[in-house]
């Protein structure tokens, strides 16, 4: 259910040395996807005390290295049946330790989210979405108008809310950046993080010989959005070519 490394971040929340906890399972098949194996559902058999308490170990020998932030990702920290128990019976043991909690959440798992979030239990969410809302290549399993309804919910909390799309060529174009901003506008988003893919062990082998859309290219998807969305920032994720 959990992968036992944590990896340090110095940029994923912002202000924070962060400790990201990755869970596996997705219900996703983005073809850019740069952590495949994540995808699987492995359940261990461990039971929750024992991960809550390895995860909580973890967690405070980090802090003891300086990290004031957990960001609970994967996969999906909410893909299966009982995630929200475990997320809360964790965010729960955790709570002596002041850290910044914040958890990723996909369309899939809204209604999960809406949960946690009504209960104040979690500083922020970081909310990915695919593409436009009604598409369903990447959209997730449920329906526009339950996916709609759970995101204005979460959006009336006290959470923190981060809206992010990760852009890839045949995914993403000028449209569907004006699109996409229109929509998430209508729901009432004053932030959207427009991150670039990394072509790097995609789960679509033919994505990791696909350009990266340039700073120019961002920048001016950026401007597109900026005509609806009042903050919209840029994590390019440029990688250097080999030999380059």
């Amino acid at each position: 259910m959990i992968l036992d490394e944590i990896e340090i971040s110095l940029t994923e929340i912002p202000g924070h040395i962060t400790a990201c906890v990755f869970f596996c399972g997705c219900s996703f098949t983005c073809p850019y996807c740069h952590n495949p194996e994540l995808r699987e559902f492995g359940y261990s058999g461990t039971d929750t005390e024992d991960m809550v308490d390895r995860v909580v170990q973890k967690l405070g020998e980090a802090k003891e290295d300086g990290v004031t932030a957990a960001m609970f990702t994967g996969g999906d920290p909410l893909f299966s049946v009982s995630a929200d128990s475990f997320i809360t019976t964790l965010i729960n043991a955790l709570k002596a330790d002041n850290f910044e909690l914040e958890l990723w959440v996909s369309t899939a798992s809204l209604h999960k989210a809406r949960k946690i979030a009504h209960n104040n239990l979690i500083s922020g969410f970081m909310l990915d979405i695919k593409t436009l809302m009604d598409c369903a290549c990447l959209a997730g399993p449920f329906h526009l108008i339950q996916r709609t309804s759970h995101l204005k919910s979460i959006l009336t909390s006290e959470s923190k809310i981060e809206i992010r799309t990760t852009v890839a060529r045949s995914l993403h174009d000028s449209v569907v950046i004006v699109a996409m901003a229109r929509q998430l506008a209508d729901l009432g988003i004053k932030k959207w993080t427009i991150q670039g893919f990394r072509p790097k062990n995609c789960l679509n082998a033919a994505f990791n010989d696909m350009p990266q859309f340039t700073l120019k290219e961002l920048q001016y998807f950026q401007s597109l959005a900026q005509d609806f969305i009042e903050t919209v920032e840029l994590r390019p994720n440029l990688m250097e070519k080999e030999g380059g």
